[in-house]
């Protein structure tokens, strides 16, 4: 969908590992990369490597739901 814009979009574990994934990135198509919690921590990227980050953290999902339903 995004790329007839020019626009790369990448998946973890179908696009290859965590090290590939961050290869993808340091590279200047622009990407959006999907990452799982092996990406969550310990991610270094350098230069221009990433203009914006989203990150959705569902840990504590389970006790949002708790909260919010009676």
């Amino acid at each position: 969908m995004l790329n007839p814009f020019g626009i790369r979009v990448i998946a973890q574990g179908t696009d290859g590992s965590p090290a590939r994934i961050m290869r993808m990135l340091a590279e200047s198509t622009p990407t959006i990369a999907l990452g799982t919690s092996s990406l969550w921590e310990g991610v270094d990227l350098e230069g221009e490597s990433i203009d914006v980050l989203v990150m959705a953290d569902y840990r504590f999902l389970s006790r949002l739901i708790r909260l919010l339903l009676p």
